[in-house]
């Protein structure tokens, strides 16, 4: 099974992934990612927000949020793609899942 969600929004511990946002679109309010980017952008010149499956649209909103605002933040990259998710109880089941992931950089002006 691919477990890719870290949707709480608290910091990964591993230092390659300091600056990945995990979107969800039920746990937390949209702004609460907004107010998550901004602080990691605060930290980081780069920031991946990472979205599967319904949490795509919300990873899109939140860089769209954050690029309307005029604080200086550009998209440098968007990556589509799909992953299989294996079901726990039936290991026969499987579905696949879209995936995004949206670099936000911090422009210096």
């Amino acid at each position: 099974m691919i477990d890719m969600q870290n949707t709480d929004g608290v910091p990964p511990t591993s230092a390659s992934d300091a600056n990945r946002v995990m979107v969800s679109n039920a746990k937390k309010p949209l702004f609460h990612y907004v107010r998550l980017a901004e602080k990691f952008l605060a930290k980081h010149d780069v920031v991946t927000l990472c979205g599967i499956g319904a949490a795509v649209a919300t990873a899109a909103s939140v860089s769209e949020i954050l690029k309307a605002q005029a604080s200086g933040y550009t998209v440098t990259r968007v990556h589509t793609g799909t992953v299989t998710h294996v079901d726990q109880a039936d290991p026969d089941v499987r579905s696949r899942k879209s995936t995004l992931e949206i670099d936000l950089k911090r422009v210096r002006l």
